[in-house]
C-alpha cells in the first residue's frame, strides 16, 4: 500500500527596510515587501503601523513580482525600541491562508529626557552629616556624563561628575544636575539642601 504524500505550502516571508537617520524628530521611510509569485492576486500586506499604505506591485527582472507598501512617520523618543510587524498573507487552495511575520526592532536615537535630581536624607540636615545626591535621566545612545553644579553668586560651579554624589555637609545651597549624551544635553530640576540652624 503506498502512502499518501502531503505536500504543505510555505509562505514566503516579507522583508522590511528602513530607509533614513533614525533619530528624534527625523522622518524615515519604512516600506515592507513581498515575493509575488503571481500578481493575480497578489498577497496582502499589513502591519502594526497606521494602515493608511496602498500596496504596490513591481515587475522584477527575472520576470517575478514584489508587492510592497511603504509609509512614512516623523520618529519620536516613543519610537525607541518599537518593534514594526509586517503579514503577508496568500492565497492559498480552498480559500485558506497562510502568514508570516517579521519584526525588525527600530533604535530612535535621541537627546537625555526627563532628567531628575533626588537627595537623602531630604529637609533639614545636620552640619557634619552626610548627603547622598542622585541623578537619572533616559537617552539613546546612552547617557556618556552626569555633572553635579552648586548655584553661586558667580554663577553655576561644577561640583561632581557621576550620577551619584556623597559629600560631608558644611552649608546649605542649591543644587542640580546635568545629563549628556552625544546628542544634547538637559538639566534636572533644583534641589535645594538646608542645614539645620543656617540659612
Amino acid at each position: 500500500m503506498e502512502e499518501e504524500t502531503t505536500y504543505r505550502y510555505s509562505p514566503w516571508s516579507p522583508r522590511i527596510n528602513i530607509s533614513g537617520e533614525v533619530k528624534e524628530k527625523k522622518s524615515v521611510t519604512i516600506s515592507s515587501s513581498a515575493f509575488t509569485p503571481c500578481p493575480h492576486p497578489p498577497p496582502q500586506l499589513t502591519w502594526n503601523l497606521q494602515q493608511n499604505s496602498h500596496s504596490q506591485i513591481e515587475e522584477n527582472t527575472d520576470g517575478t513580482f514584489t508587492s510592497k507598501i511603504q509609509q512614512s512617520i516623523t520618529l519620536s523618543d516613543s519610537h525607541d525600541g518599537f518593534s514594526i510587524s509586517c503579514s503577508a498573507t496568500y492565497p492559498v487552495d480552498e480559500g485558506k491562508h497562510g502568514k508570516t511575520q517579521q519584526r525588525p526592532t527600530t533604535d530612535s536615537q535621541y537627546a537625555p529626557k526627563e532628567t531628575s535630581a533626588s537627595i537623602s536624607p531630604s529637609g533639614l540636615v545636620s552640619a557634619g552629616s552626610w548627603v547622598n545626591l542622585n541623578c537619572s535621566s533616559r537617552a539613546n545612545p546612552p547617557i556618556s556624563s552626569f555633572s553635579w553644579f552648586l548655584k553661586t553668586e558667580d554663577g553655576p560651579m561644577k561640583v561632581a561628575e557621576g550620577h551619584f554624589y556623597q559629600f560631608n555637609v558644611t552649608v546649605g545651597g542649591v543644587y542640580y544636575c546635568e545629563a549628556t549624551n552625544i546628542l544634547g544635553n538637559q538639566m534636572s530640576a533644583e534641589i535645594p539642601l538646608t542645614v539645620e540652624g543656617k540659612c
